[in-house]
């Protein structure tokens, strides 16, 4: 099966995509991510993640940018956007000063989805 990478549909039409999360309740809430193939990891607001109700994994990581080393939690989300629905990884942090609340990095962009092989049954005749 043949499927689009994922990179190709959300650079597209510029580097910001609207992701869509859903809240505990069932609430979808929207907004407008970065994406960003110079970031390695995909992040998301402090704010957002627990209004949404991300599911912390318990690891924290050493995260290096522009303005130099932190340490930050770990979560897994589920987003939906115009290339499908993605499970990922985000790391943490407060976004507020910034223009996105979310990026989306490498490891979400060039994600390669493993195709299945399908299980041959052997029979007795």
């Amino acid at each position: 099966m043949q499927h689009t990478p994922v990179h190709t549909v959300l650079l597209r039409d510029g580097v910001h995509a609207e992701v869509t999360f859903t809240t505990v309740d069932g609430w979808p809430v929207t907004v407008e991510a970065l994406c960003d193939t110079g970031a390695s990891s995909s992040s998301i607001d402090s704010r957002l993640a627990d209004f949404i109700g991300v599911e912390y994994t318990g690891t924290v990581v050493n995260v290096r940018n522009a303005n130099g080393k932190k340490k930050r939690k770990v979560c897994i989300a589920t987003f939906e956007c115009e290339a499908g629905e993605f499970e990922g990884r985000f790391t943490v942090s407060d976004r507020t000063n910034l223009s996105n609340p979310v990026i989306i990095g490498r490891d979400i962009l060039f994600y390669e989805e493993e195709e299945e092989e399908e299980e041959e049954e052997e029979e007795e005749w």
